[in-house]
């Protein structure tokens, strides 16, 4: 309903014999860049949690933010096959790219963080959000988090990454096209009405399997446009509602993992262009990798899903344990530890 695509339900599809030459969990290295005290093997923080006594890019934080060592945009642009010719355009791919390192351990999963600790990320992802977006040439900020090889995760230590571009990416609905706020109305509306996808709701969120899932076993969470009050724009949202979303953000993969084990996943905050900030809602989608993209869905850019999101909401309310958001804010920032 918001971007158009097709998918195929084949639920009789996940009988079929598989292999099991791909593992999910990223291996351990015996060396980790992103543990504390190894902060010179990182750039510069451009953000930090840290003790009020402790200097910049050493040991003393509880969350760190960084360019990313091999970034897939620069603020000069990648100079590799710009040879622009007529009817093969070619431009620079200028932004910025960096690393949100979620916790000074070793910890690899989500599920392994608490509630305080996930709300000092959404922190940390609306701090960086808001610089970025005040850029210039700044058109998009993108936020997503990979846990697990089949994610596409290169290192198993806690992260997320924020993607800042000059260009809106394709999959991002245009607010003159179907992304206008009254579209997504449009679809939580008939969402609630139905019910047969919603895991939960209340005045502020929606947690849903969203119809024609992108995969199986996808769980949207977004706030609730319905309730009579405009949604507010991520850049805007106060902590206590930030504690609120990463509560219900831990229980779904929680319930996730208890129905299809230790899985692979993608994180992503759907936020939209930075010129249009009330385009649409912002949208934190958790997306399992519970199978593959073959020559189908290449062939014809068509999703096929072996779990229907009414089935995966159904499984989902029945396991789901929700976790209370009830953390005060000297638990969320230590009087010794300040933002810098």
């Amino acid at each position: 309903m918001l971007t158009g695509r097709s998918v195929i339900v084949a639920a009789h599809r996940s009988e079929r014999p598989q292999h099991s030459a791909v593992h999910n969990a990223v291996a351990h290295e015996q060396y980790d860049p992103f543990l504390e005290g190894n902060e010179k093997d990182t750039p510069a923080e451009s953000l930090a949690l840290r003790q009020v006594d402790s200097q910049a890019d050493q040991p003393g934080w509880l969350l760190r933010v960084v360019p990313n060592r091999y970034p897939a945009v620069t603020q000069t642009g990648h100079s590799e096959n710009q040879q622009a010719s007529e009817g093969f355009p070619s431009s620079a791919a200028c932004g910025f790219h960096e690393v949100v390192i979620e916790c000074p351990d070793r910890r690899t999963r989500l599920a392994d963080l608490s509630v305080v600790e996930v709300t000092r990320i959404l922190t940390a992802w609306q701090v960086r959000f808001n610089v970025l977006s005040a850029e210039p040439d700044v058109d998009t900020v993108n936020i997503f988090r990979n846990e697990g090889a089949l994610a596409g995760a290169s290192l198993p230590h806690c992260h997320s990454q924020i993607l800042a571009t000059q260009r809106v990416p394709s999959a991002i609905p245009h607010p003159h096209n179907v992304g206008t706020a009254g579209r997504y109305s449009q679809w939580m509306k008939q969402e609630l009405t139905s019910r047969d996808r919603i895991i939960t709701e209340d005045q502020q969120l929606v947690v849903v399997c969203p119809f024609a899932s992108r995969v199986a076993w996808q769980v949207r969470i977004c706030p609730n446009v319905c309730s009579g009050q405009p949604p507010i724009p991520f850049g805007e949202v106060c902590v206590s509602s930030l504690q609120t979303v990463a509560a219900k953000l831990l229980s779904v993969v929680t319930a996730l993992q208890r129905l299809l084990g230790e899985l692979s996943y993608n994180l992503l905050l759907r936020l939209p262009p930075t010129a249009e900030p009330n385009a649409f809602p912002w949208l934190l989608d958790v997306v399992p990798r519970t199978g593959q993209f073959a020559g189908f869905e290449l062939l014809t850019d068509t999703d096929i899903i072996t779990t229907a999101p009414e089935t995966a909401a159904t499984q989902l309310r029945d396991v789901v344990e929700w976790t209370k958001a009830d953390g005060n804010e000297e638990s969320l920032w230590p009087p010794d530890y300040q933002w810098v």
